[in-house]
């Protein structure tokens, strides 16, 4: 009788955990995840992220923090999907550019880092990290005379930043 009892209240406990968890807010999800990231657990942070996400599809915010961790540990193909959601839930976002860009960069996909940062200088043309970042996808692509000119022009838009 005893073990009926334990087995009965661990069952009605875990559907009790389990009806909680389901009934949590996107943001409260989105929260705890922070939480996570910021006591380094990555796992359990990518799990509330996908846990928002599902109940709040166009948490923008999610997303790029999602990528951000898979980007962190170099699952660039994972962080890759989350930037391009996050893109397209919020085009301006400055440092999703540069983070989609970089995670091309580094699985080779060159050309398809370039028109996030072309629409990045077109926006803002002394916008140093995007001009810099063009420098080094042309100087791949072996053209080194508009690598130097985009190099050129990082490095003047850096100095007048620190003007």
């Amino acid at each position: 009788m005893k073990w009926f009892i334990l087995v009965f209240w661990l069952l009605c406990f875990g559907f009790a955990i389990e009806f909680e968890l389901k009934a949590q807010t996107p943001y409260e999800h989105y929260h705890r995840a922070l939480v996570f990231e910021y006591n380094e657990q990555p796992d359990s942070a990518i799990i509330e992220y996908t846990f928002a996400i599902e109940k709040k599809p166009d948490l923008h915010e999610a997303f790029v923090n999602r990528g951000n961790i898979y980007f962190k540990h170099e699952v660039w193909e994972r962080a890759i999907e989350d930037y391009k959601v996050a893109l397209s839930l919020n085009p301006d976002a400055y440092q999703v550019h540069i983070n989609l860009t970089q995670a091309y960069l580094q699985t080779g996909q060159f050309e398809l880092a370039r028109p996030g940062l072309l629409q990045l200088i077109q926006n803002e043309p002394e916008n140093a990290d995007a001009l810099y970042q063009l420098a080094v996808i042309e100087r791949k692509r072996d053209n080194n005379q508009i690598a130097m000119n985009y190099l050129n022009r990082a490095i003047e838009a850096d100095q007048m930043m620190a003007l």
